[in-house]
């Protein structure tokens, strides 16, 4: 039955959004087409703005897995991707549920996976992801599946380097790799992010140029975007309550290095006392807070806190869950009633950014070492 909600909840999710005027459907898909397009017609990525003035953001790498898109016409291309977001989702809960590290989930596995599935499509990452035709989600998957599924397997680190080489936040599990002892994942996914950018550089040599230096360390072109509301990463909740100028961004970059360190250490303690899955989804969360810009799409990490075991007593896990699976839904929670101004207005428009934030920070040390091998016996 759950498995049967969440299948359907993904097609009525789909179906909704190619159902929407053409003009309104998939932004962000139109905009990596229209680049690619544009660089395969002897132009460039970053000269490339969309019908809402939106700039392509990522490496040129990514137009390798892009070009062979625009072979089709733009609306098949749209199907194809929200079919294949769906499914990429879907197969992810199924490998990355036998992780989960509370017992039900070993006990009952297709119950845990069909439960992670209906989560994750259910979650605002998710809709959000198939209303903007985005590439997020499915990175975040090959991420977590490269990590855990194939941990320990000649492949592992392959899928992390591609993911890596299209946006440059994986990079994160590289160090998380080697200082956990999977060396061999540490070197292949390095590897593998150095020969996506080396071909790209090969094939287009102007634009890889531009990109590594001016568009990967240039703020002109997130000026705009990065206090936006959507914005829940850790610039985003700077953004909110200040200006951005030189000051905030100093500000931002000092904290962004030490909520990065600290959220890598405790992934890799984490990962040492035996807790893979808490250990890859903490990793996965300081990417998220660590990155300028983390929008609704990025925050699929999030969603995945939902499987982390809080606390031995069942009622707090409960608590936690629920928490989790609620301000990654598209309402949120509702502090409405708290009032309109103030704290709780600011608050309730930074939710996912705050719990991203706490997660990396205190999660670890809210629960104590045994809390996890506690809850398996």
């Amino acid at each position: 039955m759950l498995w049967l909600a969440a299948v359907a909840v993904a097609v009525r999710t789909a179906v909704t959004d190619l159902r929407l005027p053409l003009a309104e459907r998939q932004p962000d898909l139109h905009v990596y087409l229209g680049a690619v397009h544009l660089l395969l017609h002897g132009g460039s990525l970053y000269t490339y703005v969309g019908p809402r003035a939106a700039p392509f953001l990522y490496p040129p790498s990514t137009a390798v897995v892009f070009a062979p898109l625009t072979w089709f016409s733009e609306q098949s291309v749209r199907v194809g991707w929200t079919i294949a977001t769906c499914v990429v989702v879907l197969a992810g809960a199924a490998a990355l549920a036998r992780w989960l590290p509370w017992p039900p989930a070993r006990a009952w596995p297709v119950i845990a996976s069909g439960a992670l599935a209906l989560a994750l499509v259910t979650s605002g990452p998710f809709r959000s992801n198939i209303a903007m035709g985005q590439v997020s989600v499915q990175l975040t998957i090959i991420t977590a599946v490269d990590a855990l599924t194939f941990r320990g397997r000649r492949g592992q680190g392959v899928l992390t380097g591609i993911a890596a080489a299209a946006k440059l936040t994986p990079l994160l599990f590289v160090p998380f790799y080697w200082f956990t002892g999977q060396r061999r994942a540490a070197w292949q996914s390095a590897a593998t992010f150095a020969l996506c950018t080396v071909v790209s550089a090969v094939v287009w040599p102007h634009d890889s140029w531009r990109y590594w230096t001016h568009e990967v360390v240039s703020s002109s072109r997130t000026q705009g975007l990065v206090g936006k509301s959507g914005n829940q990463s850790l610039l985003g909740l700077f953004a909110h309550v200040a200006h951005v100028g030189p000051g905030l961004r100093v500000g931002w970059l000092l904290a962004a290095l030490a909520v990065g360190a600290l959220g890598l250490v405790q992934a890799v303690r984490t990962e040492r006392a035996g807790d893979h899955f808490t250990a890859v989804v903490l990793c996965g969360v300081t990417t998220v807070v660590v990155s300028p810009l983390s929008w609704n799409h990025h925050q699929l990490w999030i969603v995945l806190l939902a499987g982390v075991v809080m606390s031995r007593r069942f009622w707090v896990q409960v608590v936690w869950m629920a928490l989790v699976l609620v301000v990654s839904h598209p309402g949120g929670l509702p502090l409405q009633a708290l009032g309109h101004h103030g704290l709780p207005n600011w608050v309730e428009h930074n939710q996912k950014g705050l719990l991203a934030v706490a997660a990396v920070c205190l999660l670890p040390f809210l629960r104590r070492p045994g809390d996890v091998r506690t809850l398996r016996r």
